[in-house]
C-alpha cells in the first residue's frame, strides 16, 4: 500500500508535471541545437566554428557576474509570498530583482565592452574574437530581466512560458545562421561569427519579449504597490549572489580540468598529442555520454527551489519530506539507470554516439559512480530552496580541492586518463552526497528552515 500511495503521488506531483514541461522544451531545443551545430560549421567553416567557441566561455563568465544569480532568489521568494498569501510581497521581490540586475547588467556589459580588447588580445591571444564578443553584448541586460521573470515565473510554478520563450530563443538563433547559409553573402570568418554571436543576442531580446507577453497575467495579480520593504534589496541579494559564485566555480572547475590534466597527464609520460587526445575523450566524448540524464534531472531540479521553498513557508514538514523523497527517488532511478547502461553497454553507447569504442574503458571506470553523480543537481536545489544557498558554495569549493588532490594521487600512480576520470567521478560523487547529507540534516531541525 506505501508503495501505490508513493506511485499515485509521483503521478499526480505538480513537481513533475511542471518539470516535464521544462523537461520537453530542453528536448526540442536539443534536437535545434543539433541542427545550429550542423548549419554553423556548413556556414562558418572549422575557422569560423572556433571563433565563436572561444568567445562564448569569457562570455558566460561575465553573463553569470552579471546576473546575480537573482533567478533562484526571486523563485524562492515568490514562492514563499505565494504559500503565506502575500501578492503584495510577490510584487515586491519582482520589482526589486529588475532593480538590482539593471544595474549590475548594465555595469557588467560595460565592463566587458572596456576589457575585450585586452582579452582577445592578450588572455586568448586572438584578435579576431574581438567582433563576435562584442556582437553578444546586447544579450547580457536581455537575460538579465530573463533571468528575473524565469524566477518569478517559476515562484508561481509556471513553467509553460519559460519553456516556450527557450525553444522561441533558439529558433530565432537557427533562423539566423539559416537564413546566413542561403544568402551566402561574401563574408570574412570573423563576419560570420559575429553573425552567429549576434544571432544570440537577438534570440534572448525575442525571448525576453514572449516571457514579457506570457508573464503579463501574473504581474496584474501581483502588483507590490511602492514603498519597498527596507532590506528586500540585501535579502534577495543575500539569497541569490552565492549562486553566481557557484556558476563562477563551475567555470573555475572547466579551466582547470583543461590546464591540470593535460600537464598531469604530459608529466607521467603522455606526450603533447596523446594528452590532448586523451583529454578530449574525457570531457568532450566520455562525460557527455555519463551526463546524458540529465536532460531529466535539469527540469526536475529547476522547479524543486519553488516546491520546496513554498513547503518551508508553510511549515509543512510532512509535505517538504515527500517532496525531497521524491527528487532523491527520481535522482537515484536516472543514476542508475545510465550506470546500468555504462557497466553493461559502454562499447555500443560509445559506437553510437561517435562511432568509435575509444572511451568505452572511461564509461567503464564511471559507471559504479554514475548514481551518485546526480545527486549534487537536485540536492543543490533543495538547499536553495531552503534558503542554504551558502552551502552549495561551500560544497563545491570543497569538491573542486577534493578533485585537484584525486587527479595528482591518481595519476601519480601511473593511471593516467582512467585516474583523471576517477578523480572527477569521485568528486562530482563527493558533491552529491555532502548536498544530501546537508539536506537531511536541515530536514531533522526544523527550526532552521
Amino acid at each position: 500500500m506505501a508503495v501505490r500511495s508513493f506511485s499515485r503521488r509521483i503521478v499526480r506531483s505538480r513537481l513533475l508535471r511542471a518539470a516535464f514541461v521544462l523537461f520537453s522544451a530542453g528536448a526540442i531545443n536539443r534536437l535545434l541545437g543539433f541542427v545550429y551545430r550542423v548549419a554553423l560549421v556548413r556556414t562558418l567553416g572549422a575557422e569560423g566554428v572556433g571563433l565563436v567557441q572561444q568567445v562564448y566561455p569569457v562570455f558566460l563568465l561575465f553573463l553569470t557576474l552579471g546576473t546575480l544569480g537573482l533567478t533562484t532568489g526571486v523563485a524562492k521568494m515568490t514562492a514563499e509570498a505565494l504559500a503565506l498569501h502575500d501578492p503584495g510581497r510577490v510584487g515586491h521581490v519582482r520589482r526589486a530583482g529588475l532593480e538590482l540586475v539593471l544595474p549590475s547588467a548594465l555595469m557588467v556589459s560595460f565592463l566587458l565592452f572596456f576589457l575585450s580588447p585586452a582579452l582577445a588580445h592578450h588572455l586568448l591571444q586572438d584578435p579576431r574574437i574581438l567582433l563576435p564578443l562584442w556582437a553578444l553584448l546586447p544579450a547580457l541586460l536581455a537575460n538579465g530581466f530573463s533571468s528575473v521573470y524565469r524566477g518569478f515565473l517559476l515562484g508561481h510554478e509556471v513553467t509553460f512560458p519559460i519553456a516556450l520563450s527557450q525553444v522561441v530563443e533558439q529558433l530565432v538563433r537557427v533562423g539566423a545562421v539559416l537564413l546566413l547559409l542561403g544568402l551566402s553573402l561574401p563574408l570574412t570568418h570573423v563576419q560570420l561569427a559575429a553573425w552567429a554571436t549576434g544571432s544570440t543576442a537577438l534570440g534572448e531580446w525575442v525571448g525576453l519579449a514572449v516571457l514579457l507577453f506570457l508573464a503579463r497575467p501574473y504581474v496584474r495579480k501581483t502588483p507590490g504597490p511602492p514603498p519597498l520593504p527596507p532590506g528586500l534589496h540585501r535579502t534577495l541579494l543575500a539569497l541569490s549572489f552565492p549562486v553566481a559564485l557557484a556558476h563562477v566555480l563551475a567555470s573555475i572547475n572547466s579551466t582547470l580540468d583543461a590546464v591540470l590534466i593535460p600537464l598531469r597527464l604530459r608529466q607521467t609520460g603522455y606526450d603533447s598529442a596523446e594528452a590532448t587526445r586523451a583529454f578530449g575523450e574525457l570531457v568532450g566524448m566520455a562525460l557527455p555520454i555519463v551526463y546524458l540524464g540529465t536532460v531529466v534531472i535539469q527540469p526536475l531540479a529547476q522547479t524543486l527551489i519553488p516546491e520546496i521553498a513554498e513547503a518551508a513557508a508553510r511549515r509543512h514538514p510532512k509535505e517538504l519530506r515527500q517532496r525531497t523523497l521524491l527528487a532523491l527517488s527520481l535522482t537515484l532511478l536516472v543514476g542508475g539507470s545510465m550506470g546500468g547502461l555504462l557497466a553493461f553497454f559502454p562499447q555500443e553507447l560509445a559506437l553510437l554516439l561517435y562511432g568509435q569504442a575509444s572511451v568505452a574503458p572511461l564509461l567503464q571506470v564511471l559507471a559504479p559512480l554514475a548514481p551518485l553523480l546526480y545527486l549534487f543537481a537536485t540536492g543543490s536545489s533543495i538547499l536553495n530552496g531552503l534558503g542554504w544557498t551558502r552551502d552549495t558554495v561551500i560544497i563545491m569549493g570543497l569538491s573542486t580541492a577534493t578533485r585537484v588532490g584525486f587527479l595528482f594521487l591518481f595519476t601519480s600512480l601511473g593511471l593516467g586518463i582512467k585516474g583523471a576520470a576517477l578523480a572527477m567521478g569521485l568528486a562530482g560523487s563527493f558533491a552529491g552526497i555532502a548536498a544530501w547529507w546537508r539536506v537531511a540534516q536541515l530536514l531533522n531541525r526544523p527550526w532552521d528552515l
